[in-house]
Order: structure tokens, then C-alpha cells, then sequence
């Protein structure tokens, strides 16, 4: 696991592990490292991180179980975590998501 910027990266293999082991809210950015939106999004949490946790699932590689397991069809998909089971979702649409789209997802769950 890397933290760049605040925002944890992990392998979308290491997600089940991590859920396991991880308590409370969070929210998980699905994402690639070929998806624009998907950076331009990573990069606007970055540069105004909200005020909780945030982690940057990479699926890049296409043959990750991940993308079925968590039913992933588009990336950037964003779901927010409590105590490792997911609460909501938003996919992204043909622009992308916004930061404060992020944000309203949380706080429809905390």
C-alpha cells in the first residue's frame, strides 16, 4: 500500500484484505491508470482532501477479480465503505465525477 497526497493506493487484489482489517468510513475511488477522469478526480481530492478517508483502488489490470467481485462496469465508480461492507455508490458519468459528488456520497451515509 502506497499514501501518496493523503489518499492510500491499493492493488484492487488487496482490497478484500484490506476491508477486513479496515473500521469505520471510508470511501474507495475504482480506478485505472489509462482513465483520465479518473485522475483528474484523484488529483482534485488531493489538492482539497476532504475530511475523511480516502483510498485509490488501481484495477488496471483487467484480468483483477476485483472488477466482478465489486461489480465494477466504469471507472471512475466510487463506493463508500462501513466497516468493510459497502453503503452506496456512484458511477461516473460520460464526464466523469466531481469532488463534491464524493462528498455528497458520503454524507448521505455518515
Amino acid at each position: 500500500m502506497i499514501n501518496l497526497m493523503g489518499i492510500k493506493i491499493i492493488e484492487g487484489r488487496m482490497l478484500k484484505a484490506f476491508l477486513d482489517s479496515e473500521k469505520g468510513e471510508f470511501i474507495a475511488v475504482f480506478s485505472t491508470s489509462w482513465c483520465a477522469f479518473c485522475r483528474m478526480l484523484l488529483k482534485e481530492i488531493e489538492r482539497a482532501p476532504p475530511p475523511f478517508k480516502v483510498i485509490d483502488v488501481d484495477i488496471t489490470d483487467e484480468s483483477d477479480p476485483t472488477w466482478e467481485d465489486y461489480k465494477i462496469r466504469i471507472v471512475p465508480t466510487v463506493i463508500a465503505f462501513r466497516n468493510g461492507e459497502e453503503v452506496a455508490r456512484k458511477e461516473a458519468r460520460p464526464d466523469g465525477i466531481a469532488l463534491r459528488e464524493v462528498k455528497a456520497l458520503y454524507e448521505k451515509i455518515h
